[in-house]
C-alpha cells in the first residue's frame, strides 16, 4: 500500500506476496483506516479491501503464484463478484477504474479457475 495523493485521498494496492498464502493488514491514514486481506489459492488471488470514507483505491493483483497452482498467466479480474476492465502492470492485472469508499472483494481468476 502506498498513498499516490496527498492525505491518501488516493492510494494504491498492489500486493506482492511471492509464496505467502494470506496476510491481513490495517494502515491508519487521515481518512481512516484502510483495510486488506489478501489470499491466494483455489485458482485465485484474492483481495477484500476496505476504503475510508473520501478515498478511493487503485487496486493492482500479482498472478497466482506457482506454488499455488499458478501458471503465470491469468485473464479475469472481478470487483464485487463483477468482471471489470482491466489495464497490465508489469506481471499485475490492475482494475480500470479507482474503487470507491467502502467494502470490496477483488479477485484475479487464473485461467480455468472459478470465479
Amino acid at each position: 500500500m502506498r498513498p499516490l495523493a496527498a492525505g491518501w485521498a488516493r492510494f494504491l494496492a498492489a500486493p506482492q506476496p511471492g509464496k505467502l498464502e494470506n496476510a491481513t493488514m490495517r494502515v491508519p491514514t487521515p481518512l481512516g483506516d484502510v483495510q486488506a486481506v489478501f489470499s491466494q489459492g483455489g485458482g485465485a488471488v484474492a483481495l477484500s479491501l476496505t476504503v475510508p470514507p473520501g478515498g478511493s483505491a487503485q487496486v493492482c493483483l500479482p498472478p497466482l503464484h506457482a506454488a499455488f497452482g499458478g501458471a503465470g498467466s491469468s485473464d479475469a479480474l472481478t470487483v464485487d463478484g463483477v468482471s471489470v476492465p482491466t489495464a497490465t502492470w508489469g506481471r499485475l492485472l490492475c482494475a480500470a477504474s479507482d474503487l470507491p469508499a467502502g467494502a470490496h472483494q477483488v479477485r484475479r481468476i487464473a485461467r480455468g479457475g472459478k470465479p
